[in-house]
């Protein structure tokens, strides 16, 4: 069958995810990298290949043109400038969003943190003042360089996108119930399976906590039942800051673990293979977050044989639970800190290694390909509401 390849512009500010394009190469997709941000930041995959822009309004301008002839464009996120390029894009240029969470869950934070999260995101007088000072300040910039953008027009650019990419269904389903308007569901593929690790129970007293220093994570709970335990002092706690911004609540976790010793904050930003040899050496990681986030680093985790936590308000738990995986709640790391139980046996180890090549094996890159490819061919009918 001779297939007529789809244009795909793909387009980044997160550098962390730009290999995330792999899941694109086959016979369906013709793939151009839109990188918007300072080339002297990035040295990992298609670099030479990638197409960098500054984030300003003239990009914007010029990276529609380039997309104008574009089949397909997907937009990495939906911060600030995807956001205008969407709204910008010719109506018969098909629109994928690929989902990161924070776009929907900064909405309704009252639902996807903790109250003792919540109560550090609570401001004083004079930072509030601060804080409104600078908003009007952001405001007036952002007005005078990039003219107005309000939420309304957030709603207007869900409108516009024609395609959700998401690893799960529940969460998606969730999603649906707060935000009926998101465009079709189209599951993302996990990345290939290394196979069975055969040397990954050769484990430290190693626990990793969190991904990032976004509030998302809700490190205040898990550090408050580590704080609980007397035993606490025979672990090493690895909180990942290593990427995110620096905020209020992100310096009331410093505060958290400042002088104890049992707690190692991870500043510096780990390239890949770094990230892997810490894994390797990790019994267990605790992700408190409430709704997708930290999947890389939970499937990390799957593939180096540690022991996961999740919280039982995050679909993903569920959704990982029902592909036959071994998730263990927060709700018991407490005792099994104290009984010394934080990591997985050899079998249950090789199990979800095990059950992570099935999940592979059973949807694959080139499967996600055919299912959006199909998709896009079916716009002739209208299902996509694009007009061609």
């Amino acid at each position: 069958m001779v297939f007529n390849m789809l244009k795909t512009i793909h387009i980044h500010t997160d550098l962390k995810f730009i290999s995330s394009t792999t899941k694109f190469e086959g016979k369906h997709f013709e793939n151009h990298i839109v990188i918007i941000g300072n080339p002297d930041d990035y040295n990992g995959p298609n670099k030479k290949n990638a197409l960098f822009f500054t984030h300003t309004l003239k990009s914007v301008h010029n990276i529609i043109e380039l997309c104008s002839g574009a089949d397909l464009v997907v937009l990495y996120d939906l911060d600030f400038i995807k956001c205008k390029i969407a709204l910008g894009l010719p109506t018969k240029t098909i629109i994928a969003w690929r989902f990161f969470g924070y776009e929907l869950y900064r909405e309704e934070l009252k639902f996807y943190t903790s109250a003792l999260t919540q109560k550090t995101l609570l401001l004083s007088k004079t930072q509030q003042i601060k804080k409104f000072q600078n908003r009007v300040f952001d405001s007036i910039k952002t007005h005078w360089e990039w003219g107005l953008f309000s939420k309304f027009d957030f709603e207007e650019v869900l409108n516009r996108i024609s395609i959700f990419l998401c690893f799960s269904q529940k969460e998606y389903d969730h999603l649906l119930t707060r935000w009926p308007n998101l465009p079709i569901f189209v599951r993302l593929p996990i990345k290939p399976s290394p196979g069975i690790v055969s040397d990954f129970f050769q484990k430290e007293k190693y626990i990793i906590v969190g991904n990032n220093r976004s509030f998302f994570n809700n490190h205040l709970d898990v550090i408050e039942i580590i704080d609980a335990q007397e035993k606490q002092n025979q672990y090493q706690f690895v909180l990942l800051f290593n990427y995110g911004n620096e905020s209020n609540y992100s310096y009331k976790v410093r505060d958290a673990v400042r002088g104890k010793e049992h707690f190692k904050v991870i500043d510096n930003f780990m390239p890949l293979d770094k990230l892997n040899e810490l894994y390797r050496k990790t019994s267990a990681a605790v992700f408190n977050g409430y709704r997708q986030m930290a999947l890389g680093n939970i499937f990390l985790s799957v593939q180096n044989g540690v022991k996961i936590y999740l919280n039982k308000k995050n679909h993903v738990m569920q959704y990982l639970i029902s592909e036959g995986f071994i998730i263990y709640s927060i709700d018991e790391l407490g005792q099994d800190l104290e009984n010394g139980n934080i990591s997985l046996s050899v079998d249950e180890a090789k199990h979800n290694a095990e059950q992570y090549l099935k999940m592979w094996r059973s949807y694959t890159f080139d499967e996600f390909q055919k299912a959006l490819y199909s998709l896009i061919k079916e716009n002739i009918s209208g299902k996509l509401g694009i007009v061609t």
